[in-house]
């Protein structure tokens, strides 16, 4: 099947899948299952150490707050030694809620398991409602999602846990991470993909010294205006202002070692 790069208004695309449902969807059990730990890399597609070099592209949407649009003048990204840092709300506008987001192709490789891994940072004084790193595959004008998120608002369930959706775009939580900020975290986001048989599945996901814990859903899906990608993508939304004009959050996340893989686990 061709791929093809990402069409550059990936902010269209991505509006439905970082809309205010996430706020809105039922939280499944935390605990989650433990399954096997120890999955072996069979190929790395890339790995980014965030060198010099134009890999990545930005995009974001507006979500939340209609009264507030967001444009690419409020998010950015940029390289600091061998990391990436997103930032959401850069202009530091009232009532904004802004995703900002990197996105980045790779290779497909055919059918099977593939593992995005690396590791992330919020540094202190961000305001951070989440930032997630996800594998988007796109088929017939079809988006299939798999993402891992980490919740930092104080003010839901969520808070300090790692999650990810499923197709019903119900939020199913996985690992504990805590709320300390200024802290490394590495994560594995295992998933399996079939396109003969239309299968998109959200495996397991690991954070730090967990083992794998196995989610066993299926990939949100969402239609896309292009016809077909395949690509990485890293998110970061600043704290949710109420779409109140006098508030005003500035979100910020570092990334480093983002590696897409082809595995057998």
């Amino acid at each position: 099947m061709k791929k093809q790069f990402a069409w550059p208004f990936l902010l269209i695309a991505v509006l439905i899948l970082s809309s205010c449902d996430v706020f809105a969807a039922n939280t499944a059990d935390i605990t989650g299952t433990e399954v096997p730990a120890g999955s072996a890399r069979t190929g790395t597609i890339w790995q980014d150490n965030f060198g010099p070099g134009p890999r990545w592209q930005l995009a974001t949407d507006t979500i939340g707050c209609e009264e507030f649009p967001v444009t690419l003048d409020d998010v950015a990204f940029r390289i600091e030694g061998n990391a990436l840092v997103m930032e959401s709300n850069v202009r530091r506008q009232g009532g904004l809620f802004a995703n900002a987001i990197a996105y980045r192709p790779f290779e497909w490789q055919g059918d099977g398991y593939y593992m995005l891994s690396g590791a992330f940072m919020v540094p202190d004084g961000s305001e951070v409602e989440f930032i997630n790193a996800a594998l988007e595959f796109v088929v017939d004008g079809v988006g299939h999602y798999a993402e891992i998120a980490y919740e930092l608002n104080p003010y839901t369930d969520r808070y300090g846990w790692t999650w990810t959706r499923t197709l019903d775009h119900v939020i199913v939580g996985a690992l504990y991470a805590g709320t300390e900020t200024n802290k490394w975290h590495t994560f594995e986001l295992l998933v399996y993909v079939d396109y003969s048989d239309d299968v998109f599945q959200i495996v397991s996901i690991t954070v730090d010294d967990s083992n794998p814990v196995e989610i066993d859903v299926e990939m949100v899906e969402v239609e896309k205006p292009w016809d077909s990608s395949t690509q990485v993508l890293i998110e970061t939304h600043n704290m949710f202002p109420n779409c109140d004009g006098s508030i005003v959050t500035h979100g910020v996340s570092i990334w480093d070692s983002i590696t897409i893989s082809k595995v057998n686990p």
